[in-house]
């Protein structure tokens, strides 16, 4: 009868990644220790569990290549072999083309992944483990083929075949040496399914495999049943209020609030426990995020002649596995930079009398409810003169503002999209894409991410991420009629403040904590709710939050208390609004947004606290004071620096936070150009664009599109609305933007 192995791709393509990426593992080792025999039988294990599954399933070529590695990690001991760099790096190549086999025929097709390459890859693994040399001719690997970085144990096993692009790596000489403490024993993390292991006795686990669609269930029906222990709190709550206004009610009623009281009792402790236990279920260590990169680290290393030590620690610090999922790609763009920018080439750190071999380290570790990320090296440091004359070339700011300005301020231009220090474009840097995505992403996991840096010494990246995304506990606050929360872990304090007190700094409101100038926000004003009445109060709430070490006072009517909160995401069409992280039900039964702090802190308080020294215009700069600019993007850091271009070049600017508001400016104001993102809550830009070009007011106001969506139709329904220019954002700056202006105002 014939055997439907279909069945069982999914869990073979699962389980063979899971080998690859132990034999990584194991070849990184014995590049380091070439005479282990421990490590030398552990791959021949694997290899050979390879092997044979391979086999059983059908896939002939990833079963020849085992076989061939498997025979020659059992021979070595006896050869005595003096391994180079190049056995090593075929080794590594022969894992890539297993890897690239699993995905199918196309995938192969695609890297040119033929029968004669095949054999000849052998032919090279055999000679590689020979004591009597052959001649053998190489056919040269698809230049496809070998790509560390892309290697994702966390690809669906049974996701559609597709033809990637993958760069090749030139090999040159270099060295890197990587360490990992002991960790926990691993569990699956496959995007998929996850492994949930039991313990039956303790010398024995049992494990299944499990969809994580299932596990996401399994958490939403935890946060119901916890929103329903809050519902029936609030009702005993209630009655018990009721049953001490009426004495015969409570007499009536007494022993049954009793009742119900350990009732309540007793679903809080279970409730908290399948809390805790659902949690934990999606709770993986991030050594499965940590593990694959130790041979990117090594193939990154040789691509950049550098020597480097690469340490792991801390990876055996659990991550919600969502988080860890998307993590990845920020994370292996600071590990590149870090080769790339940060260690020097090993003659000039020996110059600077600093060890030939660089370190690089990236560690995790847990503090409260948070989970943070380091990656640091002992390389050069950020060169902070350099990234100022590039500020200054750039006209992001004046010369004047650049020079009075902090190394952290500074720092900060280093997120801005399109910003590089560099003058040459390399397959690694250079191209000014990369920081401000990473730090987007972690905003977007509503985490933080801090620069530290010091000439010479080294650099730091410090990212702090809540342990989940879906439970949290949160500070609920009142303004006006309106119910908010804002999740404890973003809260510095709280504290009074009176009215008398606070102060303006350039049209904004600050308050003085301690010394310090902190910028204010009124929460009624941010988003425009109506005020509460009369209220006759000498002194006014103000909760202090923080994030990426920027301090911001939220003033608020009233502080109800704190409370474990079920984050909820906003369904379209609430999903973009700003300074929202999405909404939870309380125990009343009311919907109850949550603040999202990043954000809010991320544009009221950097350019509130920045904007004074980004907006001083050149003196050099054309006399531009009587033309007035409407600006309608939705992205504070791209807001950030377009303003500050423009302000530098002397025109005056007012900000809106959508294509709504500013069509609702623009209908109160008069603006010489107007400037405007695509894709933006309630009103895109082609709406705003053609809305703008069907008014008489605006019918022949200049109208530039700045987007990152670069398509024919894009363009078409860009100018079809209207638009005078469109720059995509991948190629703004400021010199072109400037010269489209001024030619748009001729």
């Amino acid at each position: 009868m014939a055997i439907d192995k279909s069945k069982f791709l999914g869990h073979f393509k699962a389980e063979t990644k899971d080998h690859i990426e132990k034999l990584n593992e194991g070849i990184l080792k014995l590049e380091k220790d070439p005479c282990n025999k421990e490590v030398l039988d552990q791959l021949m294990k694997e290899a050979h569990t390879v092997k044979g599954s391979a086999t059983m399933m059908g896939f002939n070529a990833i079963a020849e290549i085992a076989h061939k590695m498997e025979d020659g990690f059992e021979h070595a001991p006896q050869q005595d072999l003096q391994m180079g760099q190049q056995d090593y790096d075929l080794l590594f190549e022969c894992l890539d083309v297993i890897e690239s086999l699993l995905e199918g025929t196309v995938i192969r097709q695609a890297k040119s992944l033929d029968d004669n390459y095949i054999q000849n890859l052998c032919g090279r693994l055999t000679q590689t483990f020979s004591d009597s040399p052959a001649e053998i001719p190489m056919v040269e690997p698809p230049p496809t083929v070998a790509l560390p970085e892309k290697t994702d144990k966390h690809t669906a096993a049974n996701e559609s075949e597709s033809v990637e692009q993958d760069e090749a790596i030139p090999q040159e000489q270099s060295s890197i040496e990587t360490h990992e403490p002991p960790s926990e024993p691993k569990e699956d993390a496959e995007e998929s399914q996850t492994e949930v292991k039991s313990s039956t006795t303790p010398d024995r686990r049992e494990s299944i495999r499990v969809d994580v669609d299932k596990l996401n269930s399994l958490m939403n029906l935890s946060g119901e049943m916890l929103i329903a222990k809050i519902r029936l709190n609030d009702l005993i709550k209630q009655l018990t209020e009721r049953a001490e206004q009426s004495q015969q009610l409570e007499e009536t009623a007494g022993d049954l609030i009793r009742q119900l009281n350990n009732v309540d009792e007793n679903i809080s402790l279970v409730v908290s426990d399948i809390q805790d236990q659902t949690l934990n279920l999606r709770m993986v260590p991030v050594s499965h995020l940590f593990s694959s990169f130790p041979r990117a680290m090594r193939d990154l290393a040789n691509q950049h002649g550098k020597e480097i030590q690469f340490e792991i620690r801390g990876q055996e610090t659990h991550l919600d596995k969502n988080i860890i999922d998307r993590m990845r790609d920020p994370l292996m763009h600071l590990l590149r930079n870090a080769v790339d920018h940060g260690i020097e080439s090993p003659q000039q750190r020996l110059d600077n009398e600093k060890p030939a071999q660089g370190t690089i380290t990236l560690s995790a570790y847990r503090t409260g409810s948070q989970v943070v990320l380091e990656i640091s090296d002992d390389g050069d440091g950020i060169d902070i003169d350099s990234v100022r004359q590039r500020v200054i070339n750039k006209k992001l700011v004046s010369a004047t503002a650049a020079e009075q300005m902090t190394d952290e301020q500074l720092q900060q231009f280093l997120f801005v999209p399109g910003f590089t220090t560099r003058d040459a474009v390399t397959s690694t840097s250079g191209r000014g894409v990369g920081l401000d995505v990473v730090r987007e992403e972690i905003i977007r996991l509503k985490g933080t991410i801090e620069i530290m840096s010091e000439r010479g010494r080294g650099t730091r990246f410090i990212m702090k991420l809540p342990l989940t995304l879906s439970i949290t506990e949160a500070l609920l606050i009142v303004c006006g009629d309106d119910v908010f929360a804002i999740p404890i872990d973003s809260i510095v304090e709280t504290t009074r403040l009176s009215l008398e007190t606070i102060e303006t700094v350039e049209a904004n409101e600050v308050m003085t904590l301690r010394g310090q100038i902190v910028p204010l926000v009124r929460i009624h004003q941010m988003f425009s709710l109506p005020k509460k009445g009369i209220v006759e109060k000498r002194f006014f709430p103000v909760v202090v939050v923080q994030s990426a070490e920027k301090k911001l006072g939220l003033l608020v009517d009233e502080i109800l208390g704190h409370q474990d909160i079920v984050i909820k995401p906003l369904g379209d069409p609430l999903a973009r609004v700003v300074n929202i992280g999405g909404g939870t039900v309380l125990g009343d039964g009311r919907v109850v947004l949550i603040l999202d702090v990043p954000a809010i802190v991320g544009y009221a308080g950097e350019t509130r606290c920045t904007l004074d020294l980004l907006s001083q215009p050149n003196d050099l700069s054309p006399d531009h004071s009587d033309k007035r600019i409407l600006l309608a993007e939705d992205t504070p850091s791209t807001a950030m620096l377009e303003k500050s271009v423009l302000e530098a070049a002397g025109f005056t600017v007012c900000h809106a936070k959508d294509g709504q508001e500013a069509l609702e400016i623009a209908r109160r104001e008069s603006f010489d150009l107007v400037i405007t993102d695509v894709l933006m809550p309630r009103m895109n830009g082609f709406e705003l664009t053609a809305q703008l070009k069907g008014s008489s007011a605006y019918k022949e106001i200049p109208v530039i599109v700045v987007t990152t969506r670069g398509s024919d139709t894009d363009r078409k329904r860009g100018l079809d609305a209207g638009a005078d220019a469109y720059i995509l954002k991948k190629d703004f700056t400021s010199d072109s933007f400037l010269e489209t202006i001024e030619r748009l105002m001729d």
